[in-house]
């Protein structure tokens, strides 16, 4: 099973595939668009980013390093030229962490050259604004294309920006908390086109001079190591990334009443959370139209006559649609419905199907839960082990009763994407301090191990203890087929290896400086301080705990370096206390009859 949903997290995008044609009714369907966004706007006024402590200082360290930048360059009368991250100078830094999938470019163009008449928004952004280029990120556009339906969201993932100058700074949510970045206009290109315009390697905005999607990109990609570094992924953690919100996975078939699901989440959409769906691969059905291992928007649902529920689907490629009832041109569309959903028959990626088939060809549901300004985020981290399994842990006093989300998260690994790793499943126990019995555990979600899980329960005024319980298993990579001319068949020399070394340091440095916004753009002298060596801890854990409440502590415990033998007795304790079933369960206290598959003992 594990092997069969790794191939959704190394999904890849030839470079050959299509993309959408410029619509000849452009100017129709950007006032249709237009009005629509209007009039949903109203429900969304609160929709914020997740306020996290770091949230204003990353904002604001992010426009003052602009302006910073901005103002040295025009005295200098110089555009500016990103030094961590570099195209021109470090292609390949820039390009590939492993080097599996060679890309091709035929250079690198500043914005002012490869667009006629440049502007980073073009009547604001819409899900139709976006096509995936030749990278594996079907994932991270789609969830651009997700939040383009939240009004004014997307506009502020950009915080600064000088144009002319040609420097952005964007702020991303990584490892439970806000960072910001800051890029250059540098741009990958792959020729020219039939009227004599070059085309982007990578992902590009419809409108042939907005440029907002491949700088989005590239600050994502940049954030991460390099653009072969956000090539297959999950796109309830790119939604994640760019809201702050928390991410669930959920199999369709684990859905136990469809109509309850409709009404209760899925009608939700575009309120206070967000969905993305995936298909797996099924060779024994006709997918008609469906890509498997491939990502898509749900961008809207409807309720219309006699009670059929629609839903509004979107591939990020921006073409290729589903093929059955209620697409495009099918009997089930008439003058009446058309307007009444707003819609148009064309080959651009967004199509309409019935919820029952919905249910029926496709396979899993990304969920993201947006937070209003109403909640505050706690976060904290410890370091832990599994074998043996460390005592570490997580205190939160609450002052009152609160309703909470509580999340425990393993760190972003696509930084260290050439190391060798294992595959945490997450899980977590909750306890009143003082009390060797759980009060609730976590649910397991899907069985693979995502980069964190999360949990919804109301508590009483209290001190708690939250546990974490992970469960590992070593990566199993498959082989995948290579070409004979493929250049990562090639013999590495040990000046390239040298290279690769160097390369993987500066990317390392990048992500140490994440935190604060810091890089060689700053051109700081401060020596590295000098640092004890630790013991060696197996993983980091993060807890983000999302209240309506103020004045909740939370603090991280990661007790004593595990001895192997008395980690082993503690272990066994414990075990001991736990109930086989939890009569204290109640309706917010989510614990019930053990469950074997969730028991990472």
């Amino acid at each position: 099973m594990l092997s069969i949903l790794r191939k959704r997290k190394t999904d890849k995008k030839s470079a050959s595939n299509p993309t959408a044609p410029v619509s000849t009714i452009k100017t129709k369907k950007k006032a249709r668009n237009k009005k629509q966004r209007q009039e949903v706007s109203e429900k969304h006024k609160t929709i914020v980013f997740a306020a996290t402590s770091n949230l204003e200082k990353a904002i604001q360290r992010t426009k003052e390093k602009v302006a910073m930048i901005a103002q040295e360059h025009r005295e200098q009368n110089r555009k500016f030229r990103d030094r961590e991250f570099d195209l021109f100078v470090n292609p390949m830094d820039c390009l590939y962490s492993l080097a599996k999938t060679p890309y091709n470019h035929t250079g690198v163009r500043r914005v002012s050259k490869i667009f006629k008449n440049p502007q980073f928004f073009i009547d604001g952004v819409e899900p139709n604004d976006i096509k995936q280029g030749s990278i594996g990120d079907c994932w991270f556009v789609a969830s651009l294309a997700v939040i383009t339906n939240i009004p004014k969201l997307i506009e502020t993932i950009c915080v600064a920006r000088d144009e002319d100058i040609g420097v952005y700074g964007f702020i991303f949510f990584k490892d439970g908390d806000w960072v910001s970045t800051v890029i250059d206009d540098q741009l990958f290109v792959n020729g020219k086109d039939s009227k004599d315009c070059w085309k982007l390697t990578f992902a590009e905005c419809s409108n042939e001079n907005e440029t907002w999607l491949p700088l989005i990109e590239k600050a994502y990609a940049k954030i991460h190591g390099d653009y072969e570094s956000i090539s297959g992924g999950y796109i309830g953690q790119g939604i994640e990334d760019l809201t702050g919100g928390v991410y669930t996975a959920i199999f369709i078939s684990d859905i136990l009443d469809k109509d309850r699901f409709w009404n209760e989440e899925l009608k939700k959409v575009n309120v206070d959370v967000l969905f993305a769906c995936h298909r797996y691969t099924d060779n024994n059905i006709d997918s008609k139209g469906i890509m498997s291992n491939h990502s898509y928007s749900i961008l809207r649902v409807a309720e219309i006559e006699n009670g059929i529920k629609l839903i509004l689907i979107r591939n990020p490629w921006g073409k290729s649609e589903w093929t059955g009832a209620w697409s495009d041109g099918s009997k089930e569309w008439t003058s009446e419905r058309m307007k009444l959903l707003n819609h148009r028959f064309g080959d651009d990626g967004a199509f309409w199907m019935t919820y029952e088939d919905f249910l029926e060809y496709w396979d899993e549901i990304d969920k993201c839960r947006l937070f209003n300004s109403s909640w505050t985020v706690y976060s904290t981290w410890i370091n832990y082990n599994v074998v043996p399994r460390s005592q570490g842990k997580f205190i939160l006093t609450v002052p009152e009763e609160s309703e909470l989300v509580i999340v425990l998260q393993q760190p972003d690994d696509r930084y260290f994407s050439d190391l060798p790793k294992f595959e945490y499943q997450l899980s977590f126990r909750i306890y009143e301090k003082g009390n060797s019995v759980y009060l609730i555990r976590s649910r397991l979600t899907v069985p693979y191990g995502p980069r964190s899980i999360n949990h919804e329960v109301k508590l009483p005024a209290g001190t708690y203890e939250i546990v974490p319980r992970l469960y590992r298993e070593p990566i199993i990579e498959v082989e995948e087929h290579t070409e004979p001319d493929d250049p990562a068949n090639e013999q590495i020399s040990p000046e390239m290896e040298e290279l690769k070394l160097i390369s993987k340091m500066r990317k390392l440095n990048r992500a140490k400086g994440l935190a604060d916004g810091r890089d060689l753009n700053d051109d700081t002298d401060d020596e590295e301080e000098e640092r004890e060596v630790e013991d060696e801890w197996e993983i980091s854990l993060g807890l983000r705990v999302y209240s309506k409440n103020v004045g909740l502590t939370l603090e991280g415990d990661p007790g004593e370096f595990p001895d192997r033998e008395d980690a082993k007795k503690d272990d066994e304790k414990k075990d001991d206390a736990d109930p086989e079933v939890d009569t204290r369960a109640t309706e917010d206290n989510i614990g019930g009859e053990k469950n074997e598959d969730e028991e990472y003992a």
